[in-house]
């Protein structure tokens, strides 16, 4: 029988007393493409960072063409051409498109020129031959996942392994998606290339939640006529918005809607053009984030944004840096009581969790502030949907806590059923708002959420 391509055999991590891959035995045959399937915490990125270097197995062997790789260093991975994407897409923000995937055509060509010719290529094969001149960070969620493919595909691979590539699509993206991964192995003009990868394409039964009545005269944020933009270009446009105490809005749309702006800017880290926002009845719109924070607006970005190298405690300290740095330890048993998986790990390095370990440990870092409002942008993305069950249950137990949110979200139907009411973003512009139950069946929703 011919060696296969990739040989894993018996591999066992440990990180303390957790195992967080038991007795791991696989093989991928040239010229398949093989699913590694599991739920959040599994193990499956800990594989990966295995295969390709990044962690040295506790115990066991990896295998490339018969050779035995077991603890190369990544780079030296990269160039026997087993290449991966991750979970977590962060592009190179200041860099265009075009420059981004040139960096994963660098592995093969000294020179810029060359690179550059490549990664236009390879642009093209991903649906981003257009877009070679924006900046990364200018692209939706679905362009980055995208860029993401398109830098790793630039290194030429003979094995590639793509993590949670469809995690945060909605149908139509997963649905253009998917000839570009069954047709990377189809170019001749690129080594023969293999995935693992695991789809997720599941929705988590629903669970009906409603909020208590909420006086909306008295409004908690109140956001008036935002206008917000990148240079020139106008993301958001005329935007009014309010959250009264204790309650649950949802702000709904499609990628590259502005939805992650708006949070941005309510926050903060952007400045509006245009028009005003007041947080517990004071204006914030030219505040620092640090003075928002202390203020009790506390924001949960997209990508939850751990810090990898510091352990589950360390990162909820750094919670109650600006706010609740009195009752610290108090607050620190509450956000344990609510994930007692953080509280088993708590010595844990955070660049070790698994995704949906990661996301719990962004909410609890920013329950560790005292939230009075809390803005979750895209929390479930990447979760499977027995966690994002979870989830929602949480979102549930914080509001009844007396914690206002402002949920931004994809998932329509979970969220539709937790908040109050609802906004629905489009392209910068508020085209539809009210009542959760009186807009679930709106062809505005449809529109601008499937973009149909």
């Amino acid at each position: 029988m011919a060696e296969p391509l990739l040989r894993v055999e018996r591999v066992f991590k440990r990180f303390g007393g957790l195992l967080a891959v038991d007795n791991v035995s696989l093989a991928v045959e040239a010229g398949r493409i093989t699913a590694l399937i599991g739920p959040n915490g599994a193990g499956k990125t800990t594989l990966f960072s295995i295969i390709s270097g990044f962690l040295p197995p506790s115990e066991g062997r990896v295998f490339h063409r018969g050779a035995d790789i077991t603890g190369m260093p990544p780079h030296l991975v990269a160039r026997r051409g087993i290449v991966r994407t991750f979970q977590i897409v962060q592009p190179f923000a200041g860099l265009t498109v075009h420059e981004n995937i040139a960096i994963g055509a660098h592995l093969s060509r000294r020179s810029r020129a060359d690179a550059l010719d490549a990664a236009a290529e390879v642009a093209r094969t991903v649906g981003l031959g257009d877009l070679l001149g924006r900046p990364a960070a200018s692209l939706t969620v679905a362009g980055r996942k995208r860029l993401e493919v398109a830098r790793a595909l630039a290194a030429e691979p003979k094995l590639l392994l793509l993590d949670e590539v469809l995690a945060g699509l909605n149908p139509p993206e997963v649905a253009t998606m998917m000839p570009i991964i069954r047709g990377i192995g189809r170019r001749k003009s690129w080594w023969t290339i293999r995935a693992l990868w695991k789809p997720i394409s599941a929705m988590a039964r629903q669970r009906v939640f409603r909020p208590s009545e909420a006086c909306m005269s008295d409004a908690l944020l109140a956001v008036s006529g935002l206008i917000v933009g990148y240079g020139a270009i106008e993301v958001l446009r005329g935007i009014d918005l309010e959250v009264a105490a204790g309650e649950i809005v949802a702000v709904l749309g499609s990628n590259g809607a502005g939805k992650s702006t708006l949070n941005r800017t309510i926050s903060g880290v952007l400045r509006a053009t245009h028009g005003s926002i007041r947080f517990a009845d004071s204006a914030i719109e030219r505040e620092r984030p640090a003075t928002i924070v202390a203020r009790g607006l506390i924001h949960v970005p997209e990508g939850r944004c751990v810090f990898p190298n510091l352990t589950i405690m360390e990162n909820l300290d750094l919670g109650s840096y600006r706010r609740g740095r009195v009752r610290r330890e108090s607050n620190r048993e509450r956000v344990f009581a609510i994930f007692p998986r953080l509280a088993e790990r708590r010595s844990q390095r955070a660049g070790t969790l698994s995704g949906g370990e990661q996301q719990m440990l962004a909410i609890g870092r920013a329950l560790m502030a005292e939230p009075k409002l809390l803005i979750l942008d895209e929390p479930s993305l990447g979760l499977s949907p027995l966690l994002v069950e979870e989830l929602f249950a949480l979102i549930r137990r914080i509001n009844g806590e007396g914690i206002a949110l402002l949920l931004v979200e994809q998932n329509v139907v979970q969220c539709l059923e937790v908040a109050r009411r609802a906004y629905i973003l489009e392209k910068g512009v508020f085209v539809l708002h009210g009542n959760s139950a009186d807009i679930r069946d709106d062809p505005n929703l449809k529109r601008a959420y499937l973009g149909l």
